[in-house]
């Protein structure tokens, strides 16, 4: 680098800066220094370091100065060492330097030489223009505190850069190096917008620092840099000054490449799971048009296998008593294949029917289950009791069928000789105290609980029942085991989850959980 170029030299004549000169510049306040040309080689006036407080044999180069200076010194210093090393010469600048407990105002200037030898170099000098006292104690916070803006700066995960109103590079946090590549001494002075060859960015970034001007924050999202090859988003806030007004830009660009990366596999998850789901529908609709096919293809020959069989009961005929006896079985099995296969068809068909989802009155949805279930209750003498039942949001003719089946189920698995009864009630519960893994703890959920005095069943068994074809006693309660499938299906059609518990010989309890809406 170019200011690693600036070193002292040892084999400089240490006579040009002897005796009555060196007296000189200590008595009028000045330094200076002659830069090689061509060796790049740099020797300091004894004063030099003297001026700034700096031990002689430590002066190395003019970036020694640069802990001392201002921002805007440092800048300027910097400018000066390109200069010397670029265009042969010393320019004219100003600095502010702090020594101690004295603010120095120092002033730069130079000339070019060629010594006894032939071999071209730079005199640089200066000189204190103005000298300030100031309490050391603010002073030292003053620089503790601009060096702790500077590190953290630096810390920084993201890049942090700021621009005058011309949008100059002004500040080039340790990020910004690292990710572009550029050096600070190189970016500071730099147009922001040169950084950019390509003509559509700078297009779209131009509009946004006018605005930012203007005292706007102003924000650019994330997008894939064609430079670094990451994702980054652009925020660009206004800077002002002790009196408000505003004389630059903060740009902060800061990395978004693994948020952009696990939204990427979020939509790609997406995509696959409505392609899955898509499928499913397709699976679906398939499963209910062959369901459909078969059993209108199961039906038609059930049904006239059953019209024989009558005929041949009830013919004159004769026929054995053997006989006879075997095709009433026959009769009952083809009666029990047609009642299964509609209520297969009635399971496949749960919730296919777009029926409209409103207020419904669950004291009216309990006297409809009633009256289809009027024949039963008669025949067994069965006592369903009730308190005042809720409003719910749902479809009236499922939450008919979720009572009659359940209802239904509480009346046939009795003891022989007991009297059903059936008690119903409701209450509202948290989800946090419902022990199910389907409750969510920050719902409220309405409960429906349908207890009754049947024959019970085990624990284990208490999820089971709720799964198609399940038939606890098949021999002493006959049956297609698709009543409670058919209830679990409608309570998750409202979007809830049912349970059971039950004490053999005692009873059940079914519990069915609606999310109440607020």
């Amino acid at each position: 680098m170019i200011i690693n170029n600036l070193r002292l030299s040892n084999d400089t004549d240490d006579t040009i800066y002897s005796g009555l000169f060196d007296e000189l510049e200590q008595a009028t306040q000045t330094a200076s220094w002659i830069y090689y040309i061509n060796s790049h080689a740099i020797s300091f006036s004894a004063n030099f370091p003297r001026l700034f407080g700096l031990p002689a044999e430590h002066m190395e180069g003019l970036t020694d100065l640069l802990p001392l200076l201002d921002e805007k010194g440092q800048e300027a210093l910097r400018e000066t060492i390109l200069s010397m090393e670029e265009n042969q010469e010393i320019p004219m600048a100003l600095y502010h330097a702090v020594l101690g407990n004295k603010k120095l105002k120092l002033k730069q200037w130079g000339t070019s030489k060629v010594d006894s030898e032939g071999e071209p170099y730079l005199a640089g000098f200066l000189s204190v223009e103005k000298s300030d006292e100031f309490a050391p104690g603010a002073m030292q916070e003053k620089n503790q505190q601009l060096h702790l803006a500077a590190m953290v700066n630096d810390a920084s995960i993201d890049r942090v850069l700021a621009l005058d109103a011309d949008f100059n590079i002004i500040a080039w946090n340790r990020m910004c190096e690292l990710v572009s590549g550029i050096p600070r001494e190189k970016a500071i002075g730099t147009n922001f917008l040169n950084l950019f060859p390509d003509d559509q960015i700078k297009k779209s970034l131009r509009p946004l620092l006018l605005q930012t001007l203007k005292g706007f924050k102003t924000f650019l999202p994330a997008d894939h840099s064609p430079y670094t090859g990451g994702y980054y988003e652009n925020h660009f806030i206004p800077l002002r000054d002790k009196n408000d007004d505003i004389v630059g830009v903060l740009n902060v660009i800061h990395d978004v490449a693994h948020r952009v990366k696990a939204e990427n596999e979020l939509k790609n998850l997406n995509k696959e799971l409505a392609i899955k789901n898509n499928e499913l529908k397709q699976k679906n609709i398939e499963l209910t048009s062959l369901m459909h096919i078969a059993s209108h293809d199961i039906k038609n020959p059930v049904r006239k296998v059953h019209s024989f069989v009558n005929m041949i009961v009830n013919s004159e005929d004769n026929i054995s008593e053997t006989n006879i006896s075997y095709l009433k079985r026959i009769e009952k099995s083809i009666s029990h294949i047609a009642a299964l296969t509609d209520d297969m068809l009635s399971f496949i068909n749960l919730g296919n029917d777009e029926k409209e989802v409103g207020e419904v009155n669950l004291n009216h949805v309990l006297l409809s289950a009633k009256h289809r279930l009027w024949n039963i209750v008669e025949q067994t003498h069965a006592v369903i009791e009730s308190e005042k039942l809720p409003v719910i949001n749902g479809q009236r003719l499922l939450l008919t069928t979720l009572l009659y089946n359940i209802i239904s189920n509480a009346i046939k698995f009795q003891k022989p000789g007991n009297q059903p009864r059936i008690s119903i009630s409701s209450q509202y519960l948290p989800g946090s105290e419902i022990q199910h893994p389907e409750a969510l703890a920050a719902a409220q959920y309405l409960c429906i609980s349908i207890a009754d005095n049947g024959i019970g069943f085990e624990e284990k068994v208490a999820e089971k029942i709720f799964m198609m074809f399940t038939v606890l006693q098949p021999d002493t309660f006959p049956g297609a085991g698709i009543g409670l499938a058919m209830s679990k299906k409608i309570v998750a059609l409202h979007h809830g989850f049912i349970a059971a518990d039950s004490n053999p010989g005692v009873g059940s309890v079914f519990y069915c959980y609606f999310p109440v809406n607020d």
